[in-house]
């Protein structure tokens, strides 16, 4: 017979990777807790077993996770909303493998304000994005983008969570997960840039879909992150 599911309505989708330990699903729960799930499973019982979750089993959940996260350079990155114990509108990175192999994720960081005092508010369901030290200028290293209902979007180093830069120029919460490609934008002269450059996709609630300057020290004419 089935039983039916403790961990609440999952409003974001699964993640799948192939990491050390193993093809890998990545569950967000509003539940407040992120399960590593072994992928391959039992194929005669149809189920299977957690790798570790985050936080464990037997501690308080953190704020609920609501989005899908991203697993990028051997870490998974999400935001939380507000719950009933810690961890509440604070932004994760955790390893994907359990190095010391007790059944719970490993905080590789977290944060919860911005470099400017600004606290994060809930997430939602928008994602983040992300981009290697390969496709931005030097200096940045490989980094994670993400938005907040505090109007804010940011860029942090995946390494550490060290905030590269924050705009607010949008004006409004995201309504969906982020991208990142390159466009040819104005540059800090109001020309249209020869060629492409790295751009950070934002969708908002007001309507917009709006393209910044990912690299740190790109601006346009009027001196804002706005591409």
């Amino acid at each position: 017979a089935s039983v039916e599911s403790t961990l609440g309505r999952i409003t974001g989708s699964v993640t799948f990777s192939n990491t050390a330990a193993g093809p890998t699903l990545f569950v967000p729960t509003p539940q407040g807790r992120l399960y590593a799930l072994d992928a391959v499973g039992n194929g005669t019982t149809k189920t299977t077993t957690p790798r570790w979750t985050y936080p464990g089993l037997a501690d308080n959940p953190i704020g609920p996770i609501t989005m899908t996260p991203m697993v990028e350079f051997n870490r998974v990155f999400f935001g939380t909303g507000t719950g009933a114990f810690g961890g509440s509108n604070t932004f994760y990175a955790i390893d994907v493998v359990d190095a010391d192999a007790n059944q719970i994720g490993d905080v590789a960081w977290s944060r919860n304000a911005g470099d400017g005092g600004e606290v994060y508010l809930p997430f939602g369901n928008a994602g983040p994005a992300s981009a290697p030290a390969a496709e931005l200028e030097a200096g940045m290293g490989d980094t994670v983008f993400f938005a907040n209902d505090n109007f804010f979007t940011y860029a942090v180093r995946a390494s550490d969570g060290t905030q590269i830069w924050g705009s607010n120029v949008i004006g409004s919460s995201p309504s969906s997960s982020l991208g990142f490609t390159y466009m040819r934008v104005p540059n800090a002269a109001g020309n249209l840039t020869v060629t492409a450059t790295p751009t950070v996709m934002v969708p908002s609630l007001n309507g917009t879909y709006t393209a910044l300057h990912a690299n740190v020290s790109q601006q346009n004419s009027r001196g804002d992150r706005l591409a």
